[in-house]
């Protein structure tokens, strides 16, 4: 009996050592869906369990030490603060009980009911073994994916994980600089009816005091950087503005606030880094830089770190070299605002070499030095427009010279042609001379005769070499209706924003026009076009637009040509050209295959033209041998005509249909057929009348036709025309016999026949 008692003293005694005191409070969601389970067990081997007698825990508890699966799941699956939400545990055995401080959140014990005065029975084992029982997450749970833990004495563990929508914070600028004040936002903290409150808060707050304190990388904030406390509302949100000290910013930094409810919120947050960006990236020593940055730290008014930002130009002496080293030039202080950004001027120092790879130097009160590369480009030459017409002005610039350098005569060519230069030469103006910062621009015109196309503009450098870029020569693109012609006709040329290249020059919207004189002149194939293939002058408006009719010339400078191109230059110099396409001559017979004395209808097309009437351009026309006659081109090139086919021909032969021109001859065949017997229609009934026709015979020859059995017995005496063709209507006779009947023609001892289907 004394034995027995204090087993059980020792088994209470068990319990009570492992209970610990738990804390918190949790509230949720509820959903239908449970959470995922993962299961994790400690097997214990029989002959252990022989060997092993049962524990004081297992003699309390009725949990064994044996192989046994937990399973544990939470629903609903997303909770929140002060609402209960049901833990099942299977697996745990009928009568066994979960003891205190076995479940954990994220290693915190949760309340199990029963335990240390909280409300409810001890949870144990059904007869399933399984177990059901309602809780609360604690308040100082952070937000998002949590794991639930159980691990029980005999080391059998399960885990299951569930959302938590617990309290959040925003930040006003999600990549803020150093030193930056920035404005936090809390939502889901402790409201007016969470516990926790202490006596005489009307509602929770960020106190400041103990725990309940807003920190920055662990480190709690106080005064200058935040002021306390801050009121939460009766719902739970709060807004207050906090500075970020530079001396606690990590690349990878996290903001905490615990209210006095012991919620507690979180927000990870990137810091901007340092960056600074310089504009115009190609100057040069004197001329004038644009830094813009980012990321230094940020002016403030608490007045515990300085926002200044010293800035130093170091430029390279002996680039490249074994000598090679900085020396530093002081460009004087910056100060940031209250973001963390500046934008500044300053100038490249005179003492920089060209061209080199130099340092700008960015020295905040905080941090390692931010060191950006500024490199200073060699001499270069540029021109505007990039784009424009032969005798066009432009303006050629040149930059990284030294100071007061006065360009020589003949120095910049286009395309092998040396420009002209003011000052040389009797060409007004004064000579080129750079100025303070080594640059020079003037003004000068696109020779005349610099053909259309890509040209490399370039300066021969004082002491050898040469600077290059590229001018464009446009040329105007011309139109043509039509798009194509035949020699002698008239086509209109048209052409709009002649001589307006897109680009700034002076010479554009000039009045100009092509004067039919010198070299301005509308041009053929590269030979100039006069009276009367063009007339002069011909006006070009301001907007560049021109219109002109031109007729194309006839014989050698046309001839056997597919295109051909025109050209124009006004007296400006400018260009502008289009290819015109030469209709080739054809010619269409129909029919193509006919008898002897029939017509044939013949078009011609693609031949000279005929613009005027004194001079029509003639086609004689011949079949075969024989001259058919003449037809005369329209002013297109065109003809129409006809004729019959000669009657002394052979049938069964074909035969050439020429045109024919001074200095051009097509040809088309035709086919004359064979003798052959037809009639018309080739199924009749009795009493109608058919029509026999034969043709290819011998001309004014007598011929005998039958139908059936019936001579076909005309009131005159049948014989073929001049042409061997014949052709006689009859009526079919009432006493013919139905179905398919011969009908044949007898020339002489010849004869050849067809049929003819007869119906009743």
């Amino acid at each position: 009996m004394i034995g027995y008692i204090r087993t059980i003293l020792i088994s209470m005694t068990a319990v009570l050592v492992l209970a610990l005191v738990l804390t918190g409070c949790s509230a949720g969601e509820p959903t239908n869906t449970p959470a995922s389970v993962d299961v994790k067990t400690v097997e214990t081997t029989d002959a252990e369990n022989r060997r092993s007698p049962a524990s004081v825990f297992s003699k309390a508890t009725g949990v064994t030490s044996k192989d046994r699966q937990i399973a544990l799941n939470v629903t609903p699956s997303t909770v929140t603060y002060d609402e209960f939400f049901d833990i099942s545990i299977d697996g745990l055995g009928q009568g066994g009980v979960i003891p205190p401080g076995s479940l954990t959140v994220e290693g915190v014990k949760l309340q199990i009911p029963g335990y240390f005065g909280v409300a409810g029975e001890i949870p144990r084992g059904g007869r399933d073994g399984g177990v059901t029982f309602s809780t609360k997450v604690p308040a100082n749970t952070e937000s998002g994916t949590r794991e639930l833990v159980l691990t029980l004495p005999n080391q059998s563990t399960a885990s299951t994980s569930f959302n938590f929508h617990g309290a959040s914070i925003t930040m006003s600028d999600t990549e803020p600089a150093p030193n930056q004040k920035i404005t936090i936002v809390g939502s889901l903290f402790s409201p007016l009816s969470a516990p926790g409150r202490r006596e005489g808060m009307r509602t929770h707050q960020i106190s400041g005091q103990e725990t309940s304190v807003v920190s920055l990388n662990g480190m709690a904030l106080h005064a200058p950087n935040v002021d306390y406390p801050i009121m939460i509302d009766r719902l739970g949100t709060f807004s207050a503005e906090i500075t970020l000290p530079a001396a606690l910013i990590e690349d990878e930094s996290k903001i905490q606030v615990v209210d006095t409810g012991g919620r507690v919120g979180n927000s990870a947050f990137h810091i901007a880094n340092p960056h600074v960006d310089i504009q115009p990236s190609d100057t040069y020593p004197g001329e004038t830089l644009v830094l813009n940055g980012t990321g230094f730290p940020a002016r403030n008014d608490i007045g515990n770190e300085t926002s200044a930002v010293d800035v130093v130009y170091s430029y390279v002496i002996d680039e490249g070299k074994p000598t090679q080293h900085y020396r530093h030039v002081d460009l004087g202080q910056v100060a940031a605002d209250e973001h963390g950004q500046f934008s500044w001027t300053s100038a490249v120092p005179e003492q920089a070499r060209i061209p080199s790879n130099n340092l700008i130097v960015f020295t905040a009160s905080s941090g390692e030095p931010l060191a950006i590369e500024h490199g200073i480009p060699g001499p270069v030459i540029s021109v505007e427009p990039v784009r424009a017409y032969s005798g066009s002005d432009i303006a050629i610039t040149l930059r990284g010279q030294h100071t007061g350098y006065v360009l020589p005569p003949g120095a910049v060519t286009l395309g092998g042609a040396r420009l002209d230069m003011p000052g040389y030469f009797g060409v007004a103006g004064t000579k080129p001379t750079t100025d303070d910062l080594g640059e020079v621009t003037y003004r000068t015109n696109i020779p005349k005769d610099v053909l259309p196309g890509q040209k490399w503009l370039v300066f021969d450098l004082p002491g050898g070499g040469e600077l290059y870029t590229s001018l464009q020569i446009l040329e105007a693109d011309l139109s043509f209706t039509p798009d194509a012609a035949v020699p002698g006709q008239v086509i209109t040329v048209e052409s709009s924003g002649f001589g307006v290249s897109g680009d700034a020059s002076s010479s554009q919207g000039a009045r100009s026009k092509i004067a039919g004189e010198g070299d301005s002149y509308v041009n053929l194939d590269g030979t100039k076009l006069k009276p009367p293939y063009v007339d002069y002058p011909i006006e070009i408006t301001a907007d560049g637009d021109l219109a002109f009719e031109l007729r194309l010339p006839i014989g050698d400078p046309l001839l056997g040509k597919l295109a051909v191109e025109i050209e124009i230059i006004d007296t400006l110099g400018r260009r502008g050209s289009g290819l015109i396409y030469l209709s080739q001559p054809s010619v269409y017979i129909f029919p193509t295959e006919s008898d002897r004395g029939s017509t044939i209808f013949v078009i011609g097309m693609g031949f000279q033209a005929s613009p005027e009437r004194k001079a029509k351009h003639q086609v004689d026309l011949f079949y075969g041998e024989h001259h058919m006659g003449t037809a005369y081109t329209d002013e297109e090139g065109s003809f129409e005509s006809d004729f019959i086919v000669p009657a002394d021909i052979s049938a069964g032969v074909s035969y050439p249909v020429t045109a024919k021109t001074t200095d051009q001859t097509l040809v088309v065949e035709h086919i004359v057929p064979s003798r052959y017997l037809s009639v018309v229609p080739n199924v009749i009934s009795i009493g109608e009348a058919l029509t026999i026709r034969g043709a290819g015979f011998l001309p004014f020859t007598k011929v005998r036709l039958t139908l059936g059995a019936y001579q076909v017995a005309p009131p005159i005496e049948l014989s073929t025309d001049r042409f061997g063709t014949i052709e006689v209507i009859v009526d079919v006779p009432e006493s013919i016999r139905l179905g398919e009947r011969s009908v044949r023609i007898w020339v002489h001892d010849e004869s050849i026949q067809t049929t003819v289907e007869v119906i009743d």
